[in-house]
């Protein structure tokens, strides 16, 4: 028998109350310490109670004891062999040690190896505000950004991804980290909390790309977009609504039979991208045909509202 979703809650905290509970000198050395004594894999990872109180600076057990106490249940499962992070207690310290709530690093603009999809212009890559952006120096690219043109996307990069990484690295590490949370977005699943996402397209009958201000018509660089979101936690992306077919087999086996190996999530696809064609089937229903070539070949796709593949040609 299905569960509603307030069975479904269990031990749920408000978010006041999940603030609260780490507000707390003592228990963030908690989390810390049993973040140390954490080891990815399928291990014990659980800490005995006094090998934790041993971590801690701390004297009094029973103040320990505690503050423990008050992180068990969410951020803290207790077993038989000990104390050990939730999933929840992970990510807590995930958000730390990857920089997004301590650190605020900004770098460039700087040259990076690649050439702009457009005019074949060198490529300059910028950092700030946990972003990385990536603009072309000759053209007008295909946003206008921060003031300025010339820009492709600006995407989210935890400020770790930039710390271990060399400038080209970094430009490959944001278009990793970003395209597979679009890909899985892609699919109904929000990467970030699990929420089911939505997805919108909007079509600009009278497209009209360039300027300083996109297509007049419709203020965006695609005459195709789509929006995916999650409702729940707020995530989102806006991209080239064609550039959706680019996760499915087909496109992927497309491309290998003239000798292209494709992998979407990488700087080769978003250039391929650009030469994807779209043209409106129809209103209602909604179908969008999106063409990819190949040298003298083509793959024509058709898409739905929801941008599923439900036809192939070719």
């Amino acid at each position: 028998m299905p569960h509603s979703p307030t069975e479904r809650n269990g031990d749920a905290v408000s978010a006041d109350e999940a603030f609260a509970l780490i507000g707390n000198d003592t228990r963030v050395e908690i989390i810390q310490a049993l973040w140390d004594a954490f080891e990815p894999g399928w291990g014990e990872n659980a800490v005995p109670f006094s090998e934790l109180f041993a971590r801690v600076d701390i004297q009094d057990s029973g103040n320990f004891s505690y503050h423990l106490e008050k992180l068990t249940g969410h951020f803290v499962r207790k077993s038989d062999a000990g104390y050990r992070l939730t999933q929840t207690g992970l990510d807590v310290v995930r958000a730390v040690v990857s920089g997004s709530v301590t650190a605020n690093p900004t770098l460039g603009p700087i040259a990076v190896d690649a050439t702009c999809p457009l005019c074949d212009g060198p490529v300059e890559i910028s950092y700030s505000d946990d972003s990385l952006r990536c603009r072309c120096t000759e053209c007008e690219g295909i946003r206008h950004t921060d003031g300025g043109s010339g820009y492709f996307f600006l995407f989210p990069l935890p400020p770790i991804g930039l710390q271990q990484h060399d400038v080209d690295e970094a430009l490959r590490a944001t278009i990793v980290y970003n395209f597979h949370k679009a890909a899985a977005m892609l699919d109904g699943f929000c990467p970030v909390c699990s929420s089911g996402t939505q997805i919108s397209v909007e079509v600009c009958p009278d497209h009209d790309p360039g300027g300083e201000d996109d297509c007049p018509n419709c203020g965006n660089p695609y005459m195709a977009t789509a929006l995916l979101s999650c409702p729940t936690c707020k995530r989102w992306f806006f991209f080239k609504a064609g550039g959706a077919v680019l996760t499915h087999p087909r496109v992927t086996a497309f491309y290998l039979d003239h000798g292209i190996e494709h992998r979407f999530a990488s700087w080769e696809s978003f250039v391929r991208s650009h030469d994807i064609e779209e043209e409106l089937v129809s209103e209602e229903p909604f179908r969008l045909r999106v063409t990819i070539p190949a040298e003298t070949d083509e793959l024509q796709l058709t898409v739905d509202d929801e941008l599923t593949v439900i036809d192939v040609d070719g």
